[in-house]
């Protein structure tokens, strides 16, 4: 959408489910640079998971991150609280991830 807003989506595909039986996600992301080397973001992950007895549930994690590193090198942390309907999480939960580059077509990804 632009260098600071990205919006992403997607759904399942079972074969011979009809679409009110199919798991739907949102992901709306919004992240700012603090400086060359240390960005800030808050996001969410938002799934509709069909119930058996045609109730829809939502669940999901509302985020924050932050980035320190550039394009070879970086490592992110972050807090998320996670929900299901209108009940969010007591506690929050910790993101950690790092990105080293390998050479100039591979990359080494952890996300925990």
């Amino acid at each position: 959408m632009s260098n600071f807003i990205t919006l992403g989506g997607g759904m399942s595909l079972f074969p011979g489910a009809g679409l009110d039986h199919q798991i739907f996600y949102f992901m709306p992301k919004a992240g700012m640079p603090v400086n060359k080397r240390f960005h800030l973001a808050g996001g969410a992950l938002i799934i509709n998971i069909p119930g058996s007895d045609q109730d829809v549930s939502t669940v999901g994690v509302l985020y924050g991150v932050g980035t320190y590193g550039g394009r070879d090198r970086s490592f992110t942390t972050g807090l998320g609280y996670g929900f299901v309907g209108d009940e969010m999480a007591d506690r929050p939960m910790v993101m950690i991830g790092s990105e080293y580059r390998v050479s100039r077509r591979v990359s080494l990804v952890t996300e925990n």
